[in-house]
C-alpha cells in the first residue's frame, strides 16, 4: 500500500505524519517560529518521515510559509508535491470565493464526511476558530471564521507587557479576584461562549442535529469544557490530507 508524507502548515505550526493509507504511522509538531529560527531541526525529521516515500499532500494557509514550502520542494525534490484544494478534492461546494477557502477546511470537510455520512459542523481551533460545516449530501457550506484562543492570548501579551506570565488553563473563576485569573476566566467563558452559540445556531440553519466535532490546539484546553461536541478528532486536518492523497493520487 501507498505511504505518503502529509503537511500541515498552519500560522503558528508545522504539523507532519506518515500515513499507510488511512494509518498514521509517525509524525512531528513542530513550531513556526522556531523553524524560521533553526530549520535544521525540521530538515532531518522530515528526512525521516519521508525516507522511501514518493508523494507528499500539504495544505497551507499561512502566507508567511510560501518561503518554506519552496524550500521544502528543493531540499526533497524527489518528492511530487501536491496541494489539497477544494476542486481537487471532489468535494461540492456552495463556496463563493473558493480560491480564499483554507485548504485545512477542505481536509477538514473531507475527512468529518467520510466519518459521519451527514451533516457536520468542524470546529478547529487554532490561531482562529472556524466553523465548517458540511450539508447531509457532503456539500461544503461554508461557516464562520473568530479569532481562536490562543490569539486572544497574544494581544494581551502584545498590549501589556505586564502580562507576559498569562496562561490561559486549569479551572475557570467567574468572578475572578485577580488580574491573572479573570485574564483566564475571560478567554475561556469567551470561546466556550462563542461556540456553544454558533454551533446552535448553525444547527437550527440546517434544520438538524448535526454532528459536532471538534479539532485544533485550543481543543486540548476547552474540549472537555464545550457541551455542543460530539467527538473529538485531534488529527481530522491531517486524516483529511490522508484521504485526499488516497483519492487523488490514485488517479496520477
Amino acid at each position: 500500500m501507498r505511504q505518503v508524507l502529509c503537511l500541515d502548515i498552519g500560522n503558528s505550526s508545522l504539523v507532519a505524519a506518515r500515513y499507510k493509507g488511512k494509518q498514521q504511522l509517525a509524525r512531528v509538531d513542530m513550531g513556526l517560529d522556531a523553524i524560521y529560527e533553526n530549520d535544521e531541526y525540521m530538515f532531518s525529521a522530515l528526512a525521516a518521515l519521508a525516507n522511501g516515500v514518493k508523494d507528499c499532500v500539504y495544505s497551507s494557509v499561512s502566507p508567511r510559509a510560501s518561503n518554506l514550502l519552496e524550500a521544502l520542494m528543493h531540499a526533497f525534490s524527489e518528492l511530487r508535491f501536491s496541494a489539497l484544494t477544494l476542486a481537487a478534492s471532489g468535494i461540492k461546494s456552495t463556496y463563493q470565493s473558493a480560491e480564499r477557502l483554507g485548504s485545512d477546511r477542505v481536509a477538514n470537510a473531507l475527512a468529518a464526511y467520510s466519518r459521519f455520512k451527514g451533516a457536520c459542523i468542524v470546529v478547529d481551533m487554532g490561531t482562529a476558530t472556524h466553523f465548517d460545516v458540511v450539508d447531509k449530501d457532503g456539500s461544503f457550506l461554508g461557516g464562520p471564521i473568530a479569532p481562536g484562543l490562543f490569539s486572544s492570548m497574544r494581544i494581551f501579551r502584545d498590549v501589556a507587557t505586564h502580562l507576559s506570565d498569562f496562561r490561559v488553563d486549569g479551572p475557570i473563576m467567574p468572578i475572578a479576584n485577580n488580574t491573572l485569573e479573570a485574564l483566564n476566566a475571560g478567554a475561556q467563558l469567551f470561546s466556550i461562549g462563542g461556540v456553544e452559540f454558533s454551533v446552535a445556531k448553525i444547527r437550527q440553519e440546517l434544520a438538524c442535529e448535526a454532528t459536532c466535532i471538534l479539532t485544533g490546539g485550543g481543543a486540548k484546553i476547552l474540549g472537555s469544557k464545550l457541551e455542543c461536541i460530539d467527538c473529538y478528532w485531534p488529527d481530522l486536518t491531517l486524516d483529511g490530507l490522508a484521504l485526499f492523497a488516497e483519492r487523488y493520487l490514485g488517479k496520477l
